[in-house]
């Protein structure tokens, strides 16, 4: 995987001492992967923000961009790897 694009510095963070080392927003504890489950369930940004304070919206939707990114470098590297292997002939 890339390193993480610039735009992710601002909020989300990687510690491995964190969380176990998933992506966080700043330093609020509140791991990417837990907001997209929120928004997931049908929860909007602005009802996240009003029940975890410290987080504002636009905390919420680079939560989501960071999972998009997440995403695309995972299919990135997967359709690298399938390239690699040797084509089955039917």
């Amino acid at each position: 995987m890339r390193n993480l694009p610039r735009w992710c510095a601002l909020h989300v963070k990687i510690d491995p001492n964190v969380c176990g080392g998933a992506p966080t927003i700043r330093e609020l504890r509140i791991t990417v992967d837990f907001l997209l489950k929120l928004v997931c369930d049908g929860h909007t940004a602005k009802a996240i923000s009003r029940l975890y304070s410290p987080l504002d919206p636009d905390d919420l939707y680079q939560a989501a961009r960071h999972g998009a990114w997440l995403a695309s470098e995972q299919n990135s590297a997967s359709y690298s790897f399938r390239e690699q292997l040797p084509h089955e002939h039917a």
